[in-house]
């Protein structure tokens, strides 16, 4: 005698009960180079926005460096980082290259079929793990936002919205301008590299 909603009907499993509060971290990016100018700007406008930013750029471009600070701050304020990715390849991808970025900072990752840890300093997820993470995060990094499955899945734009009300950051090569229109929002330009 319940209401259920068949949408969600998949999503059943241990949520994680965290809070978006940590202890805070004192820790630092280590990368052994040099950002671009432009990614220097982006990295700062990203940082010093409190609420919600685009960031626009081709692959490649460096889109994942330029929320390095605003991982340090968030970690150095005591809130918990959400990296939300729709594919578990780039789930490890980043797990791994976080891990060496971050390396006094407890890392987890998750996705369908590995979720036995959920509590992390930083969790990095795929969306369709969402659900896990009610209010669990101050900062959530969504990368790729507009690709599949998460563009137009109502479910599962609902359950990310549901895991961070603070800081949101939104990564993709193939934002269209009409999705930007009203959105706080930025743009890599690319740069040429002399050698």
């Amino acid at each position: 005698n319940k209401y259920y909603c068949r949408a969600c009907l998949s999503f059943v499993g241990k949520l994680s009960q965290l809070s978006y509060k940590i202890k805070p971290i004192i820790t630092r990016a280590k990368i052994d180079y040099e950002l671009s100018s432009s990614q220097k700007k982006i990295a700062k406008e990203v940082f010093l926005e409190e609420k919600e930013i685009y960031v626009k750029a081709v692959c490649g471009a460096g889109k994942t460096e330029c929320v390095f600070p605003s991982i340090e701050k968030s970690l150095q304020e005591g809130k918990r980082v959400g990296f939300a990715i729709p594919r578990k390849e780039v789930v490890k991808e980043i797990y791994e290259r976080l891990k060496e970025v971050f390396d006094n900072v407890k890392i987890v990752f998750v996705y369908g079929g590995h979720h036995d840890d959920l509590d992390g300093d930083i969790v990095v997820f795929t969306i369709h793990q969402a659900y896990r993470y009610v209010n669990a995060f101050g900062l959530l990094i969504i990368d790729e936002y507009d690709a599949f499955p998460f563009k137009g899945n109502k479910t599962l734009f609902n359950f990310l919205q549901k895991t961070c009300n603070r800081k949101r950051v939104y990564l993709s090569a193939t934002f269209l301008n009409e999705e930007l229109e009203n959105k706080k929002s930025v743009e890599i330009i690319a740069e040429a590299v002399n050698n």
